[in-house]
């Protein structure tokens, strides 16, 4: 069975890449609950921008909350 295949079993389907942004989402969302603007969020948890930070926001799943 393939690494990736495996992980998600352990992970309740969650790839690799998505298993790593939950944490940092988790922490632009307290931040933002906070009063931080989307830029100064997305910065702190070392994303490329805020536009990114919006787009994984709005992902259904774990790693997205749909809030935009």
């Amino acid at each position: 069975m393939p690494a990736t295949r495996r992980f998600g079993r352990v992970t309740d389907g969650l790839i690799p890449l998505r298993y790593g942004q939950t944490p940092r989402l988790e922490r632009a969302e307290h931040l933002l609950g906070h009063g931080a603007t989307m830029e100064a969020a997305a910065r702190e948890v070392v994303f490329e921008d805020a536009r990114m930070l919006r787009r994984l926001r709005r992902r259904p799943g774990p790693a997205g909350s749909r809030r935009s």
